[in-house]
């Protein structure tokens, strides 16, 4: 055996990542956040790029600059590089709303604040302070009537004088005493406290949580569609209106994408709000490029002007991605569209790929920390992806597993909140096969505390 050292060529394939493409997956792991921070740098440092203020300025400056510049040598005859599309704005025309985010003030901050703009006697404001004082981060009041009128040295009557006052303050729900009263509280707001949803509310809450649509259909004598807009009504109800307050500073969550619906059917279109306008400044090139002399300021404008170029090509091809995955989520989860949550189904990183063509590390990146809006909510395009659990009637998602056991765990006694072994036995006789620590798994994940916690809180 010849063990001296030679030298082989040997035909290899290798994928190289050029800075290019480094820059693209990099923007696509990007949240609007992030992105928006790296823009906003880039704005700053790169004299050929610029901020548009309106979709008018960006077409109307990017034609103007064309035609003042046309006597100058086009731009890829000063630079080795290709031009892309001059400008980017964010998708399409549609203006979409931001969310509701976590307000920098508490609820009890955002209450007193109303409060102080009411015309109330000092009697009148020192009896309702107490009342706010003692709501919950749900916004639900955790003291008895009896307790309060001992506390405020208040008569009964006062005292509910007082609870009308609270319960006509946004957000409307705060004031309850349970999920109950909280949604009732909200739908009389909406004056549809003698509509279906609140005889639903009133009556079959506990059928609602469990999913017996049919019973409720029966007991009320109303078809499958009336049951479904009414099922709708109560979603779209705060179950604990407080959850928007908080001491921590303020997080705004806008969609990246949004579904509207056509007379074709839904479409995704883009939300071109997230983030800023930018394009090429063409103005800078006809005042800079016949200047330069020197070949370092030929090298620093030539990296420069490539920068500005593959930012704005990263940004389309990010928003075109993140798109493409959205429509194939959305094609997959269809059902969700007419049911909402409840339908979901399972969903893997690897289902999409097969549909997009694309990488399953393109799909996690383009879903991470990237949101739709739905007529459901807004979700974070992961949310779509869930583990499959076994049913009776086939293969359901873990989302809407964990969807019934919140809803359970919101409408269950005060006085003997449910195990995880009872929710576990619950699901069971629904035909759900799940153990009693995937339960504690869903349940932690769904920042719930356990049983003993919870007892404790309802009996403050």
């Amino acid at each position: 055996m010849n063990l001296s050292p030679r030298l082989v060529q040997t035909l290899k394939q290798k994928l190289l990542l050029t800075p290019q493409l480094r820059q693209a997956i990099e923007l696509l792991n990007l949240n609007q956040l992030e992105l928006n921070a790296l823009i906003q740098d880039e704005l700053l440092n790169n004299p050929f790029l610029v901020e548009v203020e309106n979709e008018n300025d960006l077409t109307q400056t990017s034609i103007a600059a064309s035609e003042e510049n046309s006597h100058l040598k086009p731009p890829e005859e000063y630079f080795e590089i290709s031009q892309p599309s001059a400008s980017y704005s964010a998708g399409s025309n549609q203006s979409m709303p931001e969310l509701p985010a976590k307000s920098t003030e508490s609820l009890l901050e955002f209450l007193m604040t109303q409060l102080r703009r009411m015309e109330l006697s000092e009697r009148e404001l020192d009896i309702i302070a107490k009342i706010v004082g003692n709501l919950d981060e749900r916004g639900y009041l955790t003291v008895s009537r009896e307790d309060l009128c001992r506390l405020c040295s208040a008569s009964d009557e006062e005292v509910e004088r007082a609870m009308k006052y609270v319960r006509s303050l946004e957000p409307i729900g705060v004031g309850a005493r349970d999920l109950k009263e909280c949604l009732l509280i909200q739908l009389e707001d909406l004056g549809l406290e003698i509509s279906l949803a609140g005889k639903i509310v009133r009556d079959h809450l506990e059928l609602l949580a469990n999913y017996r649509y049919d019973q409720i259909s029966k007991l009320e004598g109303v078809s499958a569609e009336e049951l479904t807009t009414a099922i709708a009504i109560i979603r779209s109800l705060k179950p604990h209106p407080g959850d928007l307050f908080s001491d921590e500073a303020a997080i705004t969550i806008r969609p990246d994408v949004a579904l509207h619906k056509t007379p074709e059917g839904w479409i995704v279109i883009g939300n071109d709000e997230v983030l800023p306008k930018i394009r090429l400044a063409d103005e800078y090139l006809k005042s800079a490029l016949p200047e330069i002399d020197s070949s370092a300021d030929k090298k620093f404008l030539n990296e420069r002007f490539k920068s500005a170029n593959w930012l704005l090509r990263s940004i389309a091809q990010r928003n075109q991605t993140i798109k493409k995955v959205a429509e194939a989520i959305i094609r997959c989860q269809n059902e969700f569209l007419d049911g909402g949550p409840d339908k979901l189904k399972p969903l893997t990183l690897k289902d999409i790929a097969s549909l997009t063509g694309l990488h399953e590390s393109t799909i996690s990146r383009a879903t991470h920390g990237k949101y739709i809006e739905t007529p459901y909510g807004t979700f974070e395009l992961k949310y779509f992806f869930t583990k499959k659990i076994q049913a009776a009637n086939g293969e359901i998602s873990a989302e809407v597993v964990k969807d019934k056991i919140k809803t359970m765990i919101q409408l269950e006694s005060s006085d003997k909140p449910l195990s995880d072994q009872e929710i576990s036995k619950v699901l069971q006789n629904e035909g759900i096969r799940i153990a009693r620590r995937t339960i504690a798994k869903y349940r932690e994940e769904l920042n719930i505390p356990g049983v003993h916690t919870r007892k404790r809180a309802k009996s403050f």
